[in-house]
């Protein structure tokens, strides 16, 4: 085999090795005043990656992000469940989010691996 094919074979294998769960589009469903309640899609499981758990970042992962920490982040639950879509991460707050707009910083892991996102909440004002 010669180097041009092998380093073809490599660029085309290259991707799917590379590729490992992630954090796609994140569906919040409480509104200012509540507490925070959403759904963020996991994408691309890979056998090997089941297992996984997820959290907010902790505040030196804020820190190093440039993220301002929330106070009403403070017990928010990350659960990691099964969907007719494949796996989303539930967060489910306790506190009331009062400011309209929120930084969240969210770390997926797995046995083999972790990754974190980080992700804008805007609120509306809930509607009566």
């Amino acid at each position: 085999m010669t180097v041009g094919v092998l380093a073809g074979l490599l660029f085309m294998v290259a991707p799917w090795f590379a590729q490992a769960a992630g954090l796609g589009e994140l569906r919040v469903t409480s509104a200012l005043g509540q507490p925070l309640r959403g759904e963020i899609q996991v994408v691309s499981v890979k056998r090997g990656e089941e297992g996984l758990s997820a959290s907010i970042a902790s505040m030196t992962a804020y820190a190093n992000a440039r993220l301002t920490w929330g106070a009403a982040l403070t017990g928010t639950q990350l659960t990691v469940v099964s969907a007719k879509g494949g796996p989303v991460i539930r967060l489910k707050g306790v506190r009331s989010l009062n400011e309209p707009t929120l930084d969240l910083l969210v770390e997926l892991r797995w046995r083999s691996g972790r990754v974190m996102r980080a992700y804008r909440v805007l609120l509306d004002r809930p509607k009566y």
